[in-house]
């Protein structure tokens, strides 16, 4: 599942090891790939201007040359922050969520994929919850509608930690 890096853009500082991690795990496909490098060619300096140029001029022919030159762009190994990408894709989801058959469902592969982090448990359905009354007091919409709820509180408090990051 690629997301929509337009909901990011001038919003969320992605370094290079933050993108070689989500080309890796298929969250960037290679056009989005070679996107951000037109983009910090536009709007940053960097030495590494001349790989950042070779990465924006790869096409379809010679996508293979994608993962070395992002491997040779990351100076430190292991920075990429994969709570921001647990943060970009369920804001994606969450935005999208009117287009995906069951996106509660794919909220439990993105609990799975990312390591069963507690901070998303109170919106992963068969995650045991606390309610202000009992449960067989609500019906299965009421339920729905609350991990719905706590879904976007995750969001908004998430968006305020990332947002304009640099």
């Amino acid at each position: 599942m690629c997301i929509d890096l337009n909901l990011f853009r001038n919003k969320i500082h992605l370094n290079w090891s933050d993108i070689l991690w989500g080309y890796e795990h298929n969250y960037l496909g290679w056009i989005d790939v070679i996107d951000i490098s037109k983009y910090f060619l536009a709007t940053q300096e960097t030495q590494k201007d001349f790989l950042i140029l070779e990465l924006s001029q790869i096409d379809k022919s010679s996508i293979y040359k994608i993962k070395p030159i992002l491997e040779s762009l990351v100076e430190t190994k292991n920075t990429y922050d994969t709570d921001k990408w647990l943060f970009m894709i369920l804001q994606n989801l969450f935005i999208n969520r009117n287009e995906v058959l069951d996106p509660l469902g794919v909220v439990e592969n993105i609990y799975a994929d990312f390591d069963y982090p507690e901070e998303i448990e109170s919106f992963v359905r068969y995650m045991p919850r606390s309610y202000e009354c009992k449960p067989s007091q609500l019906t299965n919409d009421e339920i729905t509608l609350q991990i719905y709820k706590n879904w976007e509180r995750y969001l908004i408090k998430k968006q305020e930690e990332y947002q304009y990051t640099k």
